[in-house]
């Protein structure tokens, strides 16, 4: 295998195609591995950092891909995947499970030929994909020191029983607050329905999205500032609606009352992000909206629910279970 490192923004373009036939191989991969989230992400964040995507190929064949980049801090010259905990979930390697032990193998000989940094920080390793193991065990065999922590949590429900099946494991008391709920918002509203946004709807129903989110309390109604209003507005755009990004909106007959910025990937649906009418909030419209959105994954036939990032209370009321995000950071010896 080759290796052939890239540091310009158009690469990702680029690679478009040859990089979204490496993902459908694999079975990790997610939204966030996509060339159209990162190219995003580095448009919004990447000022003051090196781009460094590492493409392995065999023969024409691309066989790996690496998003990397350089930078400096205080004390400290670090590689890092592209994205950041701040609204990248996953982060890492994307190639075919057979490749993955060759695939870090080449990108960490690549890397270790620099001089320029002293720490790899791999972050984003869901505890599920095999990564942070190999990962791991792949620099310790080119004499690298590990280190190994967790990042977050990614609190996730399993839907492979169906919708009903999924209720009936939920503990009786989390089961009946959630019928309760449900049917109150109902009662005091005169009904609800749920609309996913299509290409056509998709502007104003981010408008709606984002008055929404800025009424909310503390930090988070300080989150979506005009520079990541545009990033969310850029990524369903340059995604797609409604898949893999799904904008779905909770309406009454008095407008709309929650919405939810979802991407689908794989048997996957990740709440990314939601917001709700304040005024509503002793009947809980984010609550209905999420189950709402659990239903019809369920129904779709989707085997997972994933909260993404974030122990946040509100998910443990659905019966989510942590899965855990590792870091590691690999030193040179």
């Amino acid at each position: 295998m080759i290796a052939t490192t890239y540091g310009e923004p158009e690469e990702f373009e680029l690679l478009r195609r040859e990089w979204d036939g490496l993902i459908e191989r694999d079975p990790a991969a997610t939204v966030f591995s996509r060339p159209e989230y990162l190219s995003t992400w580095w448009e919004h964040f990447g000022a003051g950092r090196e781009l460094a995507l590492v493409a392995i190929r065999e023969g024409e064949a691309l066989r790996g891909i690496a998003p990397l980049y350089f930078e400096r801090v205080v004390g400290r010259e670090r590689m890092r995947f592209a994205g950041d905990p701040e609204v990248t979930d996953y982060l890492g390697i994307t190639c075919a499970p057979e490749d993955r032990a060759e695939v870090v193998g080449v990108v960490l000989d690549v890397l270790l030929e620099r001089r320029d940094w002293d720490r790899l920080e791999a972050g984003g390793l869901s505890a599920d994909s095999g990564w942070p193991d190999l990962i791991a065990d792949v620099g310790r065999s080119r004499s690298l020191r590990v280190e190994r922590g967790v990042d977050d949590v990614c609190p996730r429900i399993l839907l492979g029983a169906g919708f009903d099946g999924y209720l009936a494991g939920l503990p009786g008391r989390l089961r009946h607050e959630m019928t309760r709920k449900l049917r109150r918002f109902e009662r005091e509203t005169g009904g609800y329905t749920v609309r996913t946004s299509t290409p056509e709807r998709l502007a104003g129903d981010l408008e709606v999205f984002a008055r929404l989110h800025r009424t909310s309390a503390g930090e988070k109604g300080g989150f979506l500032d005009g520079g990541m209003e545009t990033f969310f507005r850029k990524l369903a755009i340059r995604l797609g609606v409604p898949d893999p990004v799904r904008v779905d909106l909770l309406e009454t007959s008095a407008g709309p009352a929650a919405v939810t910025f979802s991407f689908r990937y794989g048997l996957t649906l990740g709440l990314y992000n939601s917001a709700f009418d304040r005024s509503l909030g002793p009947l809980a419209p984010g609550l209905v909206l999420v189950t709402e959105l659990v239903r019809h994954a369920a129904l779709e036939g989707l085997g997972v629910f994933d909260f993404l990032r974030g122990s946040e209370e509100y998910k443990y009321r659905f019966g989510a279970t942590d899965m855990p995000v590792y870091r590691l950071v690999l030193s040179r010896g």
